[in-house]
């Protein structure tokens, strides 16, 4: 069932991933501004709340600390517990950029900060040749003791950490996935999987495995204690630039051949009789709710699918691509958008109680430009980031944006 569109958009031109193009130059494709401004932006480290602090990137002073109620800067604490000030009486805010560490990293991170414990957090950063990453790890309280977690340079990290109990894995575009220990930044493998073709998402851990997918169009599984144990789970056209979600021993992907599946990780079986097929990519993670599969697509549709047959329930026409999940808050489905010809980048939110009909539309925000970082939701508030590094509390519930927090 197609439904009411908010504007008819024209057909996005789009670059084959074999080129394996930078995201910047994938952005300049969708964005309005010039390639030069795209290359300003931070990435799409997404803001997360953690012990009453909202944690955010920003090229100017690194992560930060917000107060999630209000946007305010936190104040930095000295040892008693006070506000710091600087020599001429100015507070001091919570941040920490890390080109402290090194002039060849920069402030710019592709991965949201990752809790170890109450007394360390990790965060990736970009080095400013823009090929390799790092990994800092630091309290995130104070934001002191900031150090390398490991010397080892790794290719571009251009997706979360997966963290599970005292091990880290890390997809890298130099093909590798790794297993780092966190507590020394040791690795956990005598040698890293290597993939054969470029790792752009994280992997997920499912029943004991993990499962991840290269830009070849492998899915496949192996043993996290070891690496080994390879197991392709299937092979298909276009890279899968996602980490796929599985549920009931199915794993749902996109591709960058416009297609989106559903195949059985024990049997290794498509479920569906035919994947489903988009004009562009799916790039964009998926979400199960009701037995209804939300995806949003490159080619501007959301999507609503049977996840158990395949069908297509209806697909609603947003303001431009999405490049990053949907998020469910009771029963409003939150999705964001990038920059598409005169539209800016927006936050949508749909009522989607009757899994079976069209979603009743709630809000359309502007958010001022492309979002492509996760949207992180705590105590029912969606907290989001568009590329120029604004900030955005939307309150669900009350159906209001709570504040916002311009990048200086």
């Amino acid at each position: 069932m197609e439904l009411f569109s908010l504007k008819t958009i024209n057909r996005v031109f789009v670059i084959s991933p074999k080129l394996g193009l930078l995201l910047i130059l994938l952005l300049c494709a969708f964005a309005a501004s010039s390639c030069t401004k795209v290359k300003s932006a931070q990435g799409w480290a997404g803001p997360i709340v953690n012990n009453g602090t909202l944690y955010a990137f920003t090229l100017k002073d690194g992560l930060i600390g917000l107060n999630p109620q209000s946007g305010n800067p936190k104040p930095k604490l000295n040892s008693a517990g006070n506000p710091e000030v600087d020599d001429k009486g100015r507070p001091v805010y919570l941040s920490f950029s890390p080109k402290k560490l090194d002039k060849n990293i920069s402030n710019a991170s592709y991965s949201t900060p990752l809790f170890v414990n109450e007394t360390s957090m990790l965060i990736t950063a970009r080095l400013a040749n823009q090929r390799d990453s790092q990994i800092v790890k630091l309290d995130p309280k104070t934001f002191a003791n900031a150090d390398l977690l490991t010397t080892t340079v790794f290719g571009r990290i251009n997706d979360d950490l997966l963290l599970v109990s005292d091990t880290i894995y890390i997809s890298s575009v130099d093909h590798n996935l790794y297993a780092i220990d966190v507590s020394n930044g040791t690795p956990k493998w005598s040698k890293p999987y290597n993939a054969g073709a470029e790792l752009w998402a994280a992997p997920a851990l499912y029943k004991g495995r993990l499962y991840v997918g290269d830009t070849s169009g492998k899915l496949v599984s192996l043993d996290p204690k070891t690496s080994g144990d390879v197991q392709v789970i299937t092979e298909v056209e276009g890279s899968i630039n996602m980490t796929p979600l599985i549920v009931n021993d199915v794993a749902y992907f996109g591709t960058f051949g416009n297609k989106m599946y559903a195949v059985n990780v024990v049997t290794k079986d498509q479920v569906w009789s035919k994947p489903i097929e988009a004009d562009k990519w799916f790039w964009a993670r998926p979400i199960i709710s009701d037995g209804v599969l939300y995806v949003a697509g490159m080619d501007n549709y959301l999507y609503a699918i049977n996840a158990a047959t395949g069908n297509l329930k209806w697909r609603y026409l947003l303001t431009g691509p999405a490049r990053t999940a949907p998020v469910i808050v009771d029963k409003t489905l939150i999705v964001a958008t990038v920059n598409y010809g005169n539209q800016k980048g927006r936050v949508h939110a749909f009522d989607i109680s009757n899994p079976d009909g069209g979603p009743h539309f709630f809000w359309d925000k502007n958010a001022r430009s492309s979002v492509i970082a996760p949207l992180n939701v705590k105590d029912k508030i969606v907290y989001f980031t568009n590329i120029d590094g604004d900030y955005f509390a939307l309150d669900v519930p009350q159906r209001k944006l709570l504040w916002e927090h311009t990048a200086p």
